[in-house]
C-alpha cells in the first residue's frame, strides 16, 4: 500500500509537473507571440499616424498658402493703389508664407521646406530652393536632380518625377539630422502648390519610429515576464486559477496597448492640448450638428507673437517650455465643455460651446490677458537665474454661418482675423463674424 501511495504521489506529482511546466510554455510561447504581433501592430499604426501627420502638415500648409493667395489677390483687386496689383499680391502670400514656415516648430526635428520648379524636365538648376528652416543659406540656390544622398539614392529626380505624374508622394533618403552630423533615413512626404510650381515637403527621421516601437516592446517584454511568473507560480498552487488570470492579463495587456495606441493618436505629446487629428473629428461633428440646428462652437484661432524669436534666442527647448506653460494658463480660462487643439507649431484652435457671439470680445480678451499676465520660468528646473520671458498671443475669432460649406471656411475666418490682429500690432484679437 505504502509503494502504491508512494507510486501514485511520485506519478501525481510528475504530472502535474509536467502539467505546470507544458502550460508555462504554452503561455509563454502564447503571450511572446501576442507581444510580437502586437509590437508589429503598434510600429504599423504609428508610421501611419507619422504619415498622415506628414501628408495633413502639408497639405494644410497648401490650403493656408491658397487661402491666404486668394485673399491678397481680393485686397489686389479691391485696392485703388495701383502698386497692390496680383504681382504684388504674389510677392506679399510668398514673403509671408516663407515667414510662417520658418517660425513653425516641430517634434522630432520636423520642419517645412519649398523647391520652386523652373525645368519639369529635370537636371541642373531644374529647381530653386525657396525655403528651408534647417539650412536657410541655401535658400535662392539651385537644384539638381544628379545630387545623391549617402546612398546614392536622387531624391531630387524621385521628388520631380512623384510631383510631376501624381502631384504628390511619399518617398524616403538619407539625410542629416538637424544640428549634428549623423546621417539616418528619412521619410518625407511632398505635394504640388501649382499656381507657383512650388513643391512643399516635410520629413520625419524614420528611426524616431523605430526607437518608439523598441521601447513599447521593452516596456510589453518587461510587462509580460511579471505575467509569465505570476502565472507559473499560480499554476503550481491552482492550475485553473492560474489560466484564468493569465486570460485576464491577456485582456489586460491588450487594453493596456488599445489605450496608448488610442493616447498617441488623440493628445499632443509635448503641450498636452488635443492634437489635430482629433480636432478635425469634433469641428467636423459640430459643423454637422450646426446644420441640424444646433448652436456654434465659438472659434478662436490663437498664435504665439513672435515665436521663433524664443526659438532664436533661447533654444528650443525654451520654446517648448513657452508652448507648455502658453497652453496651462489657455486652459485656465477653459471650462469643462470647452476644447483646445494643437493645429499645427505654435498655432492652437479653442472651442467654446454654448457662449454667445456678443461674448467673442470679451472672452479673447480675457484669453490675451491670461497668456500675458505672468513671466515664464524658461528653465523651472533652476529657480535661482532662470531667465524669464513675457509672451503674447494674437487671436482671430469666428464662428458657424448659415452660408459656409464646412468647418473651414469658420477656421479660414479666424485666421484672416488672426492676420489683421497680427498686423495691427499683435497681443489683440479681432473678430470676423460670418458673412462679413
Amino acid at each position: 500500500m505504502k509503494f502504491v501511495t508512494k507510486h501514485f504521489y511520485t506519478v501525481f506529482v510528475a504530472s502535474m509537473a509536467i502539467l505546470c511546466a507544458a502550460s508555462a510554455g504554452t503561455a509563454f510561447w502564447a503571450v511572446r507571440r501576442a507581444e510580437g504581433m502586437n509590437a508589429a501592430l503598434v510600429q504599423e499604426r504609428i508610421y501611419e499616424f507619422k504619415r498622415t501627420f506628414l501628408r495633413d502638415t502639408v497639405r494644410n500648409m497648401i490650403r493656408d498658402i491658397d487661402r491666404l493667395r486668394d485673399y491678397n489677390l481680393r485686397r489686389a483687386r479691391e485696392d485703388l493703389d495701383p502698386l497692390t496689383d496680383e504681382a504684388w499680391a504674389d510677392r506679399e502670400t510668398k514673403a509671408t508664407i516663407a515667414d510662417v514656415i520658418r517660425a513653425k516648430s516641430f517634434e522630432h526635428d520636423g520642419y517645412i521646406w519649398v523647391n520652386e520648379v523652373l525645368d519639369w524636365s529635370g537636371g541642373d538648376g531644374y529647381a530653386v530652393r525657396r525655403v528651408h528652416p534647417n539650412l536657410v543659406d541655401t535658400e535662392g540656390c539651385l537644384l539638381s536632380t544628379k545630387a545623391t544622398d549617402i546612398k546614392g539614392n536622387t531624391p531630387y529626380l524621385t521628388e520631380l518625377e512623384g510631383v510631376r505624374e501624381h502631384g504628390e508622394l511619399f518617398y524616403r533618403y538619407y539625410f542629416k539630422r538637424m544640428g549634428s552630423d549623423e546621417v539616418s533615413e528619412k521619410l518625407t512626404y511632398a505635394a504640388l502648390y501649382p499656381d507657383y510650381d512650388w513643391i512643399v515637403a516635410m520629413g520625419m527621421h524614420v528611426d524616431d519610429i523605430e526607437t518608439y516601437t523598441l521601447a513599447v516592446r521593452e516596456a510589453a517584454s518587461d510587462f509580460n515576464a511579471r505575467v509569465i511568473a505570476l502565472v507559473v507560480v499560480l499554476l503550481v498552487l491552482f492550475f485553473g486559477l492560474g489560466v484564468a488570470l493569465l486570460i485576464v492579463a491577456g485582456r489586460r495587456f491588450m487594453d493596456a496597448s488599445a489605450r496608448a495606441i488610442r493616447t498617441e493618436a488623440n493628445i499632443d505629446p509635448l503641450t498636452g492640448a488635443l492634437n489635430r487629428r482629433i480636432g478635425d473629428r469634433y469641428f467636423s461633428d459640430a459643423f454637422r450638428a450646426f446644420r441640424y440646428g444646433k448652436p456654434s462652437p465659438l472659434v478662436l484661432s490663437i498664435d504665439l507673437d513672435d515665436f521663433k524669436r524664443v526659438n532664436d534666442a533661447y533654444g528650443h527647448d525654451a520654446g517648448d517650455v513657452v508652448l507648455r506653460a502658453v497652453v496651462e494658463r489657455v486652459k485656465q480660462t477653459m471650462r469643462a465643455s470647452d476644447f483646445l487643439f494643437r493645429w499645427g507649431g505654435e498655432e492652437f484652435l479653442l472651442a467654446y460651446s454654448g457662449v454667445s457671439p456678443d461674448e467673442a470680445a470679451r472672452l479673447a480678451d480675457r484669453l490675451n490677458r491670461a497668456v500675458a499676465s505672468t513671466p515664464i520660468r524658461l528653465r523651472p528646473a533652476e529657480p535661482a537665474g532662470s531667465p524669464e520671458l513675457v509672451v503674447s498671443v494674437s487671436v482671430g475669432v469666428s464662428w458657424f454661418g448659415h452660408a459656409d460649406g464646412s468647418y473651414a471656411d469658420a477656421i479660414g475666418r479666424c485666421d484672416r482675423a488672426l492676420y489683421r490682429a497680427k498686423a495691427a500690432g499683435k497681443d489683440r484679437a479681432f473678430v470676423e463674424p460670418p458673412g462679413a
